[in-house]
């Protein structure tokens, strides 16, 4: 049998295996008996039978019988051993100041990541088998190296995906992208003519449709697409969205809906309501287009063959088990939506391998009792993590947009109190102070116990109310009221519920007496440990617990605890 010629790259799996052929930068993938049967085609050590002739025909077709053949070996036992596809904010600069933006794109940051550290990135996933890079931003027309950056990636034979506003695309740019050969290209219409100009600024719509024009004409090689982010001005203009992306000769047209993230915090008007998300997924799950229709949905990959499944069994999306995220500061995040808690390290200290490895430690899924029992849940594996992050602040929470609603009810918002509270347990055993100190399950964090005032409740009510949910501790255990405060956003916790007026609120710090170490944990911890001050203070991830807890041991090891209120009140007089 004669071979291709081209490079295809083969990769086991725990599932059993991917092969990325670099010739139409696509990636299949197949079960373990298909990847014996593959790995003996290849060395051609096989003999014919129906099934043999079957796949080898399947593998002729999609052109991955070929003499050049690049074994990747780091297959690991139950997960993928490097992420399929790379995300990568290459700048945080950009021309427009969208209102829903959810990286909050204006200025470029002063540490960006360099051109060699990009192409040490990129090597990093050629040796690791990763060969799909996103490249968005901010802008990322705005950087000078950007097509040093996309050649080196191809040269490497990494397939190249441009998101893009698409304001500063003309003829030679167009041609740019051709010549590279790109796998997509996505530029952001969010609507039709006024409503993406009241989003992306007055006149940016027509400038837009007028360069996927220039690119349609002179970009024949890439994928042509229209990213539709999805929100209270646009929800009901799919339809005429739609054709717009048919007349103008589109790929693709994808739909996403807004998050509360970035410049969208400032601008709530633009969020949509359960009912009208759900609506929209009605409306839209039937329609029929001449192009291809990307709606909200099922994003998991699937095992090549006919009748298997997917390839991830858990729970969550694909954030962390296929893709990861990269800043153009270096961050790496299994998604850019979970936030800061969850950010797992940064590209330029640690390698491309050891930062996917920590991702799959530090994002807990767990899942929880009502998606884990749904009848559905193989549809959607318990939907958008950020989304219930964000609402909830629970990362293993339903999602807030499920169809079948069987989220938490909504009344979370009109019960919250405008304050925190974080509480210090405690005991004494003979002249050494221990605190306990707990592993948050959704953020795999080390804290004090941490909650929300609800109703009318005072600190001191939430204090003993938060302190027996989390750890049944006796409501009436004496407790001692510190001078440490931090104030927390208000759109971290709940979104700006109690008005705009208030974007700030306290944090009260308490410490509470145990006569025992014996705690009982909640759903939210998934376990604890008692340490002295200055251990605890080496594994806790937050500022305002160092201090708290510093406060505390303090108090308590001189004696002083009758100054506490006195030291309040001289940071309100100076203030």
């Amino acid at each position: 049998m004669e071979l291709l010629k081209h490079k295809i790259f083969f990769h086991e799996e725990f599932f059993g295996s991917r092969i990325y052929n670099a010739k139409d930068q696509k990636e299949y993938f197949f079960d373990k008996d298909s990847t014996i049967f593959i790995k003996k085609i290849l060395s051609d050590n096989y003999k014919n039978s129906p099934s043999f002739n079957k796949l080898k025909n399947d593998l002729i077709k999609k052109e991955l019988l070929t003499s050049d053949v690049v074994y990747i070996k780091n297959k690991k036992s139950d997960s993928l051993s490097f992420p399929l596809r790379v995300s990568l904010n290459i700048t945080k600069k950009c021309n427009l100041r969208c209102k829903h933006c959810f990286s909050d794109s204006g200025d470029s940051d002063s540490n960006e990541l360099t051109t060699k550290e990009l192409f040490n990135l990129i090597d990093q996933m050629r040796s690791a088998g990763t060969f799909f890079l996103t490249i968005g931003g901010g802008e990322p027309l705005l950087r000078n190296d950007l097509f040093r950056v996309i050649k080196y990636a191809r040269k490497n034979f990494i397939a190249v995906s441009i998101v893009t506003n698409g304001l500063l695309i003309h003829k030679e740019i167009a041609k740019k992208f051709n010549e590279l050969n790109l796998k997509t290209i996505t530029i952001g219409i969010d609507g039709l003519e006024k409503t993406h100009d009241q989003v992306r600024r007055k006149g940016n719509f027509r400038r837009a449709i007028n360069k996927i024009k220039i690119l349609r004409k002179y970009c024949q090689t890439a994928t042509l697409a229209m990213r539709v982010t999805i929100n209270s001005l646009n929800i009901n203009e799919y339809k005429e969205l739609i054709k717009l992306a048919e007349k103008l000769s589109l790929d693709v047209i994808r739909f996403t809906p807004i998050l509360l993230l970035g410049r969208a915090k400032d601008n709530q008007d633009l969020l949509i309501s359960q009912d009208k998300y759900i609506h929209f997924l009605e409306n839209t799950q039937d329609l029929k287009s001449k192009i291809e229709l990307d709606l909200p949905g099922e994003s998991r990959i699937k095992i090549n063959l006919p009748g298997k499944g997917m390839v991830h069994q858990d729970f969550g999306c694909h954030c962390g088990k296929e893709v990861c995220w990269i800043t153009q500061i270096g961050d790496f995040y299994s998604c850019i939506f979970f936030g800061d808690n969850f950010k797992v390290g940064n590209i330029r200290n640690e390698s491309f391998s050891d930062l996917w490895v920590k991702a799959r430690n530090i994002v807990k899924l767990n899942g929880n009792k009502t998606c884990n029992s749904c009848s559905e849940y193989e549809k959607c594996r318990g939907g958008c993590r950020a989304r219930a992050l964000s609402e909830y602040k629970d990362i293993n929470a339903v999602d807030p947009f499920c169809a079948l609603k069987k989220h938490k009810p909504q009344i979370i918002k009109s019960i919250r109190a405008p304050h925190q509270v974080l509480i210090l347990p405690f005991v004494k055993e003979g002249k050494k102070y221990y605190y306990a100190i707990f592993k948050r399950k959704d953020m795999n964090i080390w804290q004090f116990i941490a909650g929300g005032g609800e109703g009318n409740e005072k600190p001191i009510k939430t204090m003993r109310r938060e302190a027996y949910e989390e750890a049944s501790i006796n409501k009436k255990s004496h407790y001692i009221k510190l001078a440490s405060i931090t104030t927390i956003p208000a759109v971290n916790i709940h979104g700006l519920i109690w008005g705009k007026k208030i974007i700030m609120i306290p944090e009260f710090a308490f410490g509470v007496e145990l006569p025992s170490r014996k705690l009982k944990l909640s759903d939210e911890h998934t376990e604890h440990l008692w340490l002295s001050c200055e251990d605890a203070i080496k594994k806790l991830r937050y500022d305002s617990n160092k201090s708290a807890v510093w406060e505390l041991d303090y108090r308590l090891k001189n004696k002083n605890l009758n100054g506490i209120e006195k030291n309040r009140q001289s940071i309100r007089r100076f203030l």
